[in-house]
């Protein structure tokens, strides 16, 4: 899973917490190394007409890998063969794919030595900026890199191809990845 972590910065960070045994919040200021883990993952949709009408299971890695992509374009073939889905159907499928930064925080069990795990950042997190009020400072949370339409049963099967090694050689690139 460490294979996946694209950067680590240092932050200053921020969170309401509410003072025991009262109802007050207050403002605690930390810092804290992020690490950013890249998440790939793709998904089916299925339309009638111009409506999507179910959003089918999302596939997903947490590494350098893009099999979620071959693993829902081998679904999308199975659902069309089964269906008989063709360009002139009512029913029709998309492929979609997207990359994101998921922020994690390292944490170190004393009892365990040389122990280091990583969890997920909260959602209750705020990156800090001295230069704008704390009303505007921004919640630490996940970054979509990039999103697309791979492919859709209105197209040749063809087509795919090339927005599927765009997205791949996209995917690649962000090993580098630096703000």
């Amino acid at each position: 899973m460490i294979g996946a972590f694209v950067k680590t910065n240092t932050m200053e960070l921020a969170e309401f917490v509410c003072v025991s045994g009262t109802s007050i919040s207050e403002l605690i200021r930390f810092t804290s190394e992020i690490s950013w883990m890249k998440k790939i993952s793709s998904n089916l949709r299925f339309y009638h007409g111009n409506e999507i009408f179910v959003e089918a299971k999302e596939y997903a890695t947490e590494s350098w890998l893009t099999t979620c992509i071959d693993i829902t374009m081998q679904e999308a073939d199975r659902v069309i063969n089964h269906y008989k889905i063709n360009e002139r159907s009512s029913l029709s499928i998309e492929v979609s794919a997207k990359i994101e930064l998921i922020p994690y925080y390292s944490t170190h069990d004393p009892k365990l030595a040389d122990s280091l795990s990583f969890t997920k950042a909260p959602n209750s997190w705020l990156i800090v900026n001295p230069d704008t009020n704390v009303e505007n400072w921004k919640q630490l949370k996940s970054q979509i890199i990039c999103k697309k339409i791979l492919w859709s049963s209105k197209q040749p099967r063809d087509a795919a191809e090339v927005a599927i090694n765009y997205f791949k050689k996209r995917s690649d690139e962000i090993r580098n990845y630096a703000d």
